[in-house]
């Protein structure tokens, strides 16, 4: 009788550790999904926008022939005016506005918004994440490798990085930094972005594929209609 009664609470106990092993795998996922949700928001991958306004788009204008040097003009006109890098609520400028005045910083996807805005290429008040500007209709990618990318790219295209904190594929989401091309010089590329090694709104010639970043390029996008044509909405 004894030796049934030990077995028994020996089968109980061996019950409640697989019930509170379970338990702690279960409370660990949600950590770990949480933790993730949390790094696509402040890496600027989640959706949505921070402007009263919001986003909304045309999706109906024609794609693009070649590139639209209006960009690159609106994308200069943020250089050397002492406008810092920061991610935090506002970093779009003020709404309803073009040019530098009254800003006084950006984070990458705020500073390629507000170009892309001036340029005419998205409605005034958007400041689009990463991940919007990923899905938006006011873009088309039109590579996704390196070599499709340097046999395309114009001037007034963008390129979309991810994070790179994963193995394969999953080194290019969430989405980490966009930068606008500016043209070729040599075998390097110039390139405007706002963060990156440079602080607020900048210009940099470099292999915007080197150092790492080849492995993170999701692709290579394009306005969708011509900056000539386009309307404010």
């Amino acid at each position: 009788m004894n030796k049934i009664k030990l077995k028994i609470h020996y089968d109980r106990g061996v019950v409640w550790i697989l019930i509170a092993v379970v338990a702690m795998a279960f409370i660990l996922i949600i950590m770990m999904v949480t933790a993730a949700a949390m790094i696509g928001d402040r890496t600027g991958s989640g959706s949505g926008s921070s402007s009263p306004g919001g986003s909304s788009e045309e999706t109906d204008a024609p794609i693009v022939a070649g590139g639209c040097s209006d960009v690159i003009t609106a994308a200069r006109t943020y250089l050397n005016k002492g406008i810092r890098y920061s991610q935090e609520g506002g970093r779009c400028g003020p709404a309803n506005s073009k040019g530098a005045a009254g800003v006084t910083y950006m984070d990458c996807t705020g500073y390629a918004s507000r170009v892309y805005r001036d340029a005419g290429l998205l409605p005034m008040n958007t400041c689009l994440y990463t991940v919007s500007f990923a899905s938006s209709s006011s873009f088309q990618r039109i590579a996704t490798t390196q070599a499709q990318a340097k046999t395309l790219w114009q001037p007034g295209d963008f390129l979309l990085f991810g994070m790179g904190s994963a193995s394969g594929p999953a080194k290019k989401t969430p989405f980490s930094h966009i930068v606008l091309f500016g043209g070729e010089s040599g075998t390097k590329q110039i390139i405007y972005e706002s963060g990156g090694s440079g602080g607020g709104p900048h210009v940099s010639t470099y292999n915007v594929f080197g150092g790492g970043r080849g492995s993170r390029f999701y692709g290579l996008y394009r306005p969708t209609r011509d900056c000539a044509s386009s309307t404010e909405t």
